[in-house]
């Protein structure tokens, strides 16, 4: 944790300038061979639904979600679209969510379960580190190998929500906010990674 810690230090602590060299110099060095390992994950697993959530605006990571089980489809994003995917399954919907960080080699990853709890389109969440069923573990395997074998680590959640000191230079994150999660993954206001915290439940309710 520490030696991870005052590796970040020394690549953010510096002048603006510095940093967003040393931020693009890591995005090249470490994005591309990322971007190649989700492509040879995306091969290993070919029958599992996937989607590229990855937007560099605020985000240094790619970012992608898998369908924990082979042969269905990921559902449209929005709440009625969610809603639709669960009424046609009649049962609920479960995926992973994975980080790849192209600032440093490091990635984590979480899973949902979503199920719809009444007739008037709400829906619950539950976020969980670990499987929710035993045969969804597949997925997580295949990350475990691929991306260990290219000599990235994954991280564990709660190590997310550690600070990170003499941090100037985030948009989002003030100073005193600055955690591990917003050096490798995503720059956000207040600096805490919510899901860090799973498992994790709520309920969304939007009408159609």
């Amino acid at each position: 944790m520490e030696k991870l810690i005052n590796s970040l230090s020394d690549l953010f602590a510096n002048n603006a300038e510095k940093v967003s060299a040393n931020i693009a110099s890591s995005k090249v060095r470490y994005g591309e061979y990322g971007e190649a390992m989700i492509n040879a994950l995306k091969c290993k697993a070919p029958t599992f639904a996937s989607r590229n959530l990855t937007d560099w605006n605020y985000d240094s990571c790619f970012s992608y979600e898998f369908v924990c089980e082979e042969d269905v489809e990921m559902p449209i994003l929005s709440h009625a679209g969610i809603v639709n995917c669960l009424e046609e399954m009649q049962k609920p919907f479960y995926k992973i969510s994975l980080e790849v960080s192209a600032v440093l080699p490091f990635w984590y990853s979480y899973f949902s379960r979503i199920e719809l709890v009444n007739r008037d389109s709400e829906i619950k969440r539950e976020l969980s580190q670990s499987a929710f069923l035993k045969n969804h573990e597949k997925l997580k395997e295949i990350f475990i190998q691929e991306l260990d074998e290219n000599g990235y680590k994954e991280i564990e959640l709660k190590t997310l929500n550690e600070k990170v000191p003499n941090i100037i230079c985030m948009e989002l994150a003030e100073p005193s906010e600055v955690t591990v999660y917003n050096c490798l993954f995503h720059d956000t206001y207040g600096g805490k990674a919510e899901f860090a915290d799973a498992p994790k439940i709520w309920y969304e309710n939007v009408k159609r």
